[in-house]
Formats: structure tokens, C-alpha cells, sequence
């Protein structure tokens, strides 16, 4: 009969515009009812069979376009579907945090009664965290599966809610879609870690886990929508209705009619010009985060091969270009007015082969460091012995050093600060690993940060300057380079392509107007053991002449 076309026409637009599948087959059976009644009243009326059902189709109306009334009045009645970029585009860039310690939440409510249920051995506490945080490979053992585990659950939830509320407002798979996208793009770069030291809320690297789950979920309600669809009988329109409002459903249904109609959406809703555009960036960033990736890959595959032909040929006269330079740098002439600060009161380790470490390769070559005044990158130093300050890493060889040396006497001004430095275990770049602490006469305090990858590299690696895959192999700061360079010990006529590195770096004085009282080394408590071996004080040619005058 002509009221099923009508009823399944409606019913199957509602599920295209994203309306719930209990919701549209509750609005098709008041629809029915709505069509019976008016069918009954038409027939009261003495009208014919045919005539009253084509009354009633009349007066209904188009059922593509009832159905589109009403999921817009849908979509007005709820907050989601009255500001879905709001929703579903800028709510979840801020939602990894929550849905992280909801998850986290539930899993430690799931550890907490496994360990009261089979007993103290599987209960997890904050002395295991503490024990585990002191050995940095055993917590990264159970805090790497712990992270993806609780990152990718996260960005599960943040997706299916988002989904769901998508679905609740009818706003249709366009918007499942953008969220799904937002949720990948947050979910990406916005991961939260657990780290020995605290959680992080960042990107060490690409999560690819948690960009592609969200991928799954929007796929799957698309599916899910597909199907719910297809469960649908296609109505079969009448004969002789190639005119009228079914000519119009025809027309509407066309690809270009509706490709038309998809324009005229876009041009009169301000929301499309915020949502698009957005979409597209997303899409954008996954495009470029991909190609990263296989070039990543394809590098770390080529290394190998790579490797073999530099160390046959361009590494070792790298080398001895580096090492040709550090001595010419040694020999040079140091700045007119610097004063040597006297490290001797603060040394706590010397520099001596008695003092070397087992398996320490860049501690036990610090041996042949010259002592007494030398000149380092075009500065001269007073050498020795070394600071040495902790880092986490040395916690796995049980050796204690402190995190801090204060009051290292200076009582001077001065315009520029030299450091003769280095730092073993320092394998992350772009990290603050120690800091200097100036303190000034005025009783005002100065700091200057220290960062791996920009002032120094770890104290044992490669002096050649050609990576095999890009990774820095020399210091970033303009202010720092190579000082010194540990000799090859098995045949010193050989440059070596894997040596001691010592660093020379400038800072510029944050007060030089002040006398800078005393100052404190102070680590930062990272993976990477800072050590200082040279410290020495620059007047700038200005200051000089005024004092002279």
C-alpha cells in the first residue's frame, strides 16, 4: 500500500540524517498512526479508498522532507546539535585528561580488589611504585604497557561517548566523523605518560595506537549505520508517479541534486565554514604524520647499510677533522679579561684512572682530561676534578652523588659565563638537566637552564658529524661546542669514531650590572648525571676599559 512507501521513505531518511534506530522507528509508527487517522477521517468523509490515501499523502507532505523537519527540531532541542563544532570539535581536544583518569580510575578500582581477592602479592602499592621508580628499565618494563593500555582505553571512551552524543542529537555521521577526527588528532599529541619522576601530559613520540582507535570507532558506526540502513526494504515507488511529490524525492535523491543540496547547506550554515576547514587540517596533520613515519621507517631500514659505507670511508676522516679542529681550539688564543674560578673546594670526583667506573666508558676516558689551566674552545679553564651531580640513572649502579652544590664562591661581576661541562646517560634531547643558580649582591637570584641536545650530548658518542639517521651529533646552542675529546686508547695514531666528549658553553649573565655573590650547580634529577669541570668568568670590553679608566 501507498502509506508503507511513504512510512519507509520517512523512516529511512531519518536513519541517513543520524537519527537513532529506536528513535526513527518510533517517530515511523506515530507517523503510521498520524497517516491512519487522517486516512479514517477521509473515509468518514465518503471519499473512495484511493482517494483518501492519496488525501492523507497530502497532507503529510514529502517524506524526505518531513523526515529532515523533524531531525532539525531534534537537533534544536538538544545542546550538541545546537553547537556541534563546539561539541564535537573543540570539547574533545580537552578530553584526553578526564577520560584518563577515569580510566586509570576504574583500572586501579580493578587492581585494588584483584589484590584483595587473591592476596597481598597481586595488590599494588606505593611502596611497589616507589621500588619500581628507582630502577628506571624495571618501571619503564611495566610503565610502557601500563601507558599504551590506559592512553588507548581512553581514547576508546572519548571516542564512542562523542559518537553517541552524535547519535543522540542527530546530527548526523559528518559529525561522528569530525569527532572521531578531533579524538585521533588529541589523542596523537596530547597523550598523558607515567614516568619515574611524575605524569606528563605531551608527546615523547606519535601514539599511533591512540590516533588510529578512534579511526575504528568512526568506521564502525559508519558501518553499524550501513546496516541498520540496508535492514530496510527499499520502498517501491507507485506506477505513474514519475510527477508530483515523489517526482521531487526522485529529484532530491539524484546525486547532483543532492551534491546541489550539500552546497547550499555549506554556504548558508556558518558552521560548515568552521567544521571544514578544521576537518581539512586534521586531515592534513594525519597525511604529513604518515609520510614522517615511512620516511622514519625507511631510514631506520636503510641504517644498516648506510652505516657499513660511512665507516669505510667518511667517518673516520670526519673524525680526524673534529679532533683537528678541538686542537686548534685548544690553542688558541682565550678572551683578554676572564677570571678562573677555583673549583678544587667543590670537587667530589677526580681525575684520575682510580676513580674510573666499570662500564662507564665516558667517566673512565675523563681520566686523560689535562688538569690545571688549559685552554678549551678559546676560553681557559681551571681543571682539577669534576662536580658530579645525581641523575636517575646512576641509581641502577648504587652510586650516590648530590643533587646540588651550593655556594660556589665567585664575589664578581662579569658579562658572560663559561662552562667546561658534559653529562653521562643524557639520551633525551630538548631536556633540562641542570641549572646554574646565580646569586647577587643585591640578594636577588638568576638561573640558567642547561639543556641536553642544546649544550652538551652525552659524554661518550661519535665525534664524525654525518648521522646515519637524523639525530643530533653536535650541540644546538650557537654558544656551545666541542671542547675536548678523549683519545683512542688502543691506538692512538687512529681517530676514533666513538670518544669522551667534553663541552664548552657561553651564557650570557641575566644581571651584569650586579656582582654575582655565589652560585649553585643544581641538577634536575633526569635520567641524564650533569658534571662540571671548568668554570670561568668574562668582563665585556666595555666594562674593561671603565674600569681601567
Amino acid at each position: 500500500m501507498f502509506d508503507t512507501v511513504i512510512i519507509g521513505q520517512f523512516e529511512r531518511r531519518l536513519l541517513e540524517l543520524g537519527c537513532p534506530a529506536r528513535q526513527a522507528r518510533d517517530k515511523a509508527r506515530e507517523l503510521a498512526d498520524h497517516h491512519a487517522d487522517l486516512k479514517q477521517a477521509a473515509l468518514e468523509e465518503g471519499l473512495s479508498e484511493p482517494e483518501a490515501e492519496a488525501r492523507a499523502a497530502a497532507q503529510l507532505g514529502e517524506p524526505a522532507g518531513l523526515a529532515e523537519r523533524l531531525a532539525r527540531v531534534m537537533r534544536q532541542s538538544s545542546w550538541w546539535g545546537r553547537h556541534p563544532v563546539i561539541g564535537f570539535c573543540l570539547l574533545p581536544l580537552l578530553g584526553v585528561w578526564p577520560f584518563w583518569l577515569l580510566c586509570g580510575s576504574i583500572l586501579a578500582g580493578v587492581v585494588w580488589l584483584i589484590g584483595h581477592i587473591f592476596g597481598p602479592a597481586y595488590l599494588v602499592t606505593v611502596d611497589t611504585a616507589l621500588a619500581l621508580s628507582l630502577d628506571p628499565n624495571e618501571f619503564i618494563k611495566y610503565s610502557r604497557p601500563l601507558n599504551a593500555i590506559l592512553n588507548g582505553a581512553a581514547g576508546a571512551v572519548m571516542s564512542i561517548l562523542f559518537c553517541w552524543l552524535a547519535r543522540r542529537s542527530v546530527s548526523g555521521l559528518k559529525w561522528i566523523i569530525a569527532a572521531c577526527a578531533v579524538c585521533s588528532f588529541s589523542g596523537t599529541f596530547t597523550s598523558v605518560y607515567i614516568w619515574p619522576n611524575g605524569i606528563s601530559v605531551g608527546m615523547p613520540s606519535a601514539n599511533w595506537i591512540c590516533a588510529c582507535i578512534p579511526w575504528v570507532v568512526a568506521a564502525a558506526a559508519f558501518l553499524r549505520q550501513r546496516r541498520i540502513v540496508r535492514r530496510l526494504p527499499a520502498p517501491a515507488l507507485p506506477s505513474g508517479s514519475g510527477g508530483g511529490s515523489q517526482g521531487s524525492i526522485l529529484e532530491r535523491l539524484h546525486p547532483f541534486g543532492l551534491r546541489r543540496s550539500c552546497v547550499n547547506n555549506f554556504l548558508k550554515t556558518p558552521t560548515y565554514w568552521i567544521s571544514t576547514p578544521a576537518l581539512a587540517g586534521i586531515l592534513a596533520m594525519g597525511v604529513f604524520i604518515c609520510c614522517e613515519f615511512m620516511l622514519q621507517r625507511t631510514e631506520r631500514l636503510e641504517a644498516p647499510a648506510r652505516a657499513a659505507a660511512l665507516r669505510a670511508h667518511a667517518w673516520p676522516a670526519e673524525s680526524a677533522a673534529v679532533m683537528e679542529r678541538v686542537k686548534s681550539r685548544q690553542q688558541a688564543a682565550g678572551a683578554a679579561d676572564v677570571t678562573m674560578i677555583d673549583l678544587r673546594p667543590y670537587v667530589n670526583v677526580l681525575l684520575s684512572p682510580g676513580t674510573s667506573v666499570p662500564n662507564e666508558p665516558g667517566e673512565s676516558a675523563l681520566a686523560e682530561l689535562p688538569r690545571g689551566i688549559h685552554t678549551f674552545g678559546g676560553v681557559s679553564f681551571d681543571v682539577s676534578g669534576r662536580i658530579q651531580l645525581m641523575g636517575r640513572a646512576l641509581l641502577k649502579a648504587n652510586r650516590i652523588y648530590p643533587l646540588i652544590r651550593k655556594n660556589i664562591l665567585i664575589s664578581r661581576k662579569c658579562s658572560r659565563i663559561h662552562l667546561l661541562h658534559g653529562a653521562s646517560h643524557a639520551a633525551y634531547m630538548d631536556e633540562t638537566i641542570a641549572k646554574l643558580v646565580l646569586h647577587y649582591s643585591d640578594g636577588s637570584t638568576g638561573e640558567i637552564a642547561i639543556v641536553s641536545g642544546a649544550h652538551l650530548l652525552d659524554c661518550w658518542g661519535p665525534i664524525y658529524t654525518t648521522p646515519v639517521i637524523r639525530e643530533p651529533l653536535a650541540p644546538g646552542s650557537p654558544g656551545t661546542e666541542l671542547a675536548w675529546v678523549g683519545n683512542n686508547a688502543g691506538d692512538p695514531q687512529t681517530p676514533p669514531l666513538m670518544a669522551a666528549r667534553v663541552y664548552k658553553s657561553t651564557f650570557a649573565n641575566p644581571r651584569p650590572d650586579l656582582e654575582i655573590s655565589s652560585m649553585d650547580y643544581q641538577s634536575a634529577l633526569t635520567e641524564a648525571a650533569p658534571f662540571l669541570v671548568g668554570l670561568t668568568l668574562e668582563k665585556a670590553a666595555a666594562e674593561t676599559q671603565k674600569l681601567e679608566k
